[in-house]
Order: structure tokens, then sequence, then C-alpha cells
């Protein structure tokens, strides 16, 4: 069993890179794989013999900046008998600081249109390429500031960059850097959000 802290927050469906990867580790030997970190749940799928759970969603966290956090959720028991084992989703949903179970007929329609769209590729492909857009335009800024520049979004900052560039000013901010470089989620979203996006680094 892999529990993977990873993906894409708030996006109703799992970022194609994930869906590979997830289905490496199944070829590799993993019978079930439960992923969380979107806060949204992202639906599940039978692969190769394997259990994939995309997202959870948000189970019991509370957080007033978290929008999703009265949102349903689900968990999964696994009931093993010898080699074999069959799983259960559970709907759940937490408020007033009580984790509350669902009837799975209030949740139903909505895993099943996402479950759906895993199979609808390129639906999903397009749903998460209009998010890396979104995403990677709020990007741009902190991209510019870790080497010390400023977008480039108005003639003032170019010329400002220019001047930088040119008498070395420009520092690389080593920590953010590194988040940008270490996290697959971030690097994938601006992957295909600069390619997707008008407005080019």
């Amino acid at each position: 069993i892999m529990v993977c802290h990873a993906g894409f927050e708030n996006l109703p469906v799992p970022m194609p890179e994930w869906i590979d990867e997830y289905h490496k580790f199944i070829d590799l030997g993993a019978n079930i794989i439960i992923g969380h970190h979107p806060h949204v749940i992202q639906g599940w799928e039978k692969y190769h013999g394997g259990m994939i759970f995309y997202s959870l969603g948000n189970f019991i966290w509370n957080s007033s900046n978290v929008k999703s956090c009265t949102n349903p959720s689900f968990a999964v028991s696994i009931y093993f008998c010898e080699s074999n084992y069959t799983t259960e989703v559970i709907p759940v949903v937490f408020r007033d600081n009580c984790l509350n179970v669902l009837s799975n007929d209030s949740i139903n329609n909505e895993l099943t249109l996402l479950n759906d769209m895993l199979i609808n590729r390129t639906e999903l492909e397009s749903i998460v390429n209009k998010a890396c857009a979104i995403q990677t335009s709020k990007y741009e800024t902190k991209v510019f500031e870790m080497v010390g520049l400023r977008p480039n979004t108005r003639l003032r900052n170019r010329l400002l960059n220019i001047i930088k560039e040119c008498f070395g000013k420009n520092i690389i901010n080593d920590r953010r850097m590194y988040l940008f470089v270490s996290n697959e989620t971030l690097r994938w979203t601006i992957r295909r959000g600069i390619t997707r996006n008008e407005r080019k680094f």
C-alpha cells in the first residue's frame, strides 16, 4: 500500500503525469495507492489488478484558509483475506468540528462523474491545461522574484530587468528555486502552463 502526498490543489481531476506515475507504481508491484494533498476528491480506478485512489479530499482538515474544507471527502476501508483484498469507499464530510458519514447516494453522482473523467483523457487534459495556464500566471511573479527580476508585464519592468542583468544585480533565491524544481507538480504545472499560455516567461 502506497500513500502519496502529491497533486494539484483544488483540481477535481488528477494531472495526467500523476496518473502515469501511479500506473507505474502499480506495474512495479504496489496493490493500492491512496493519494492526498489536492484537498478535493479526484476519483479512483482499477488498474492492472490494483486500486488507485487519486485524492481522498480534506477528510478532517479544518482551516479557514482552505475553501474546500466543508466539501465531501471519503475514507477507504481495506479488507484483507489471505492474499486477496477488497476496498470500500465511505463518503464523509467534516462539519461543526465533527466527522459525519454520508449516505452513498448523497455523493454517488459526483463520484461517478469524477471516475468517468479519468476515462475521457481529452476532457481531463483540457481541465488540467486550463488550470495550469492560470496557475503559471500566478507563479510568474515568484519565478521572476527568485532571480531578482520583475515580471515583464510593463515596459518599465523590462527596462529595469535589462539594467539589473547588465550589472549583475539579479540574485537567485536558492530556497525558492529548489522548491520549484524539486516538486513534480510545480514542474509539470509550469511546463504545461508555459506551452499553453499566451504570455511567455
